[in-house]
């Protein structure tokens, strides 16, 4: 946050200090019902101006002693609360999909999960996806900071305001994010993607996340701030549109026009639709060869054989067999559905 980050004795002034804003939720100014700064309820800043800079030390002290000792011993109309019924923990999840909705404006935190594939339709506060592997995990909104970190072969779509990528490899980061993604650590073969997924609830979720819409923002991935110390090569690559593809998930979609990918880029989006006429055209050309019975098997056949074939190649048929066991089980109404079977099988 500090100006002078090079400097080993840092400090910052008040403008600096209020960037820690959206870390916490802080109360509305008395007089004007509006979100006050950071700054106001600091009582090192109250009787200096801007430019004066206080030590690094002093702050992170105050702030400790309100996260730790709670609002009650406090005198300023701040709190940051970490309440059990403020948190929501997925952890140790492993080859299961997990659907979760109603979980809005809380803290959600997804750790140590494997193989698995995890839908959450809700607008939550902070997000923060750790220590996971061969992962397929969509979130709908975020309010806040979308931290990810030692995720390993993932899949990961976001909308958020803050985007944070650490000590990850070969992960897949599907985002929309208000400001550009901010990449630390350790970095291997993280691949940055525009948004890729919709449902109705969506815009709804971007809309009381408090997520701005600009079209300028969809591009904010390509321009991530690099802070790895490796180069950019080993540390991500941007997505050509060539590569792009949407990721279906389990929600409703009622809309059949592709003008809904509003939090892609048009370069992107256009790939999808080149890709839905060139389907039709095929659709057309089957319906156009008058198939005999013989020939109808045939075709079926030699369809179904190449898509099985792809499905395994890409690791796509797991997702397709969970889903489907789960919908037998009446999966519409399970937050979880647990799929060890043998692997023989």
């Amino acid at each position: 946050m500090a100006s002078d980050i090079h400097n080993t004795e840092t400090s910052l002034n008040s403008n600096e200090f209020n960037t820690l804003k959206f870390l916490f939720r802080i109360g509305n100014d008395i007089s004007s019902n509006k979100p006050g700064n950071f700054s106001q309820y600091a009582p090192f800043f109250m009787n200096f101006s801007t430019t004066t800079k206080i030590n690094i030390d002093i702050i992170s002290e105050w702030i400790g002693n309100l996260i730790y000792a709670g609002p009650s011993t406090s005198n300023f109309n701040f709190s940051v609360n970490f309440d059990s019924d403020d948190m929501v923990s997925l952890k140790n999840l492993s080859k299961c999909v997990t659907i979760k909705e109603g979980i809005n404006d809380r803290i959600l935190k997804i750790a140590h999960c494997e193989d698995s594939y995890i839908y959450i339709n809700s607008n939550v506060i902070h997000l923060k996806i750790s220590n996971c592997q061969n992962c397929t995990i969509v979130v709908a909104a975020v309010n806040k900071i979308t931290s990810i970190d030692k995720c390993d072969n993932c899949n990961i779509c976001v909308a958020t305001n803050y985007l944070r990528i650490s000590n990850s490899i070969d992960t897949n980061v599907y985002s929309y994010s208000v400001n550009e993604p901010i990449l630390f650590g350790d970095n291997r073969g993280v691949i940055l993607a525009p948004h890729n997924v919709y449902f109705d609830d969506l815009l709804t979720n971007l809309k009381i996340s408090k997520i701005s819409y600009n079209s300028l923002h969809c591009s904010n991935f390509m321009n991530p701030i690099n802070m790895n110390s490796v180069s950019e090569i080993d540390t991500f690559q941007i997505m050509q549109p060539k590569d792009f593809s949407i990721l279906v998930t389990p929600f409703t979609v009622t809309s059949t026009s592709l003008n809904y990918l509003s939090l892609t880029p048009k370069e992107y989006s256009d790939v999808i639709i080149e890709r839905d006429n060139i389907f039709k055209n095929i659709q057309k050309m089957i319906k156009d060869a008058n198939f005999n019975e013989e020939q109808e098997k045939a075709f079926h056949v030699a369809v179904q054989g190449y898509f099985r074939e792809w499905m395994v190649s890409t690791g796509s048929i797991k997702a397709m067999t969970d889903i489907v066991k789960m919908i037998d089980l009446g999966g519409a109404n399970m937050n979880t559905f647990n799929s060890n079977f043998d692997s023989n099988k």
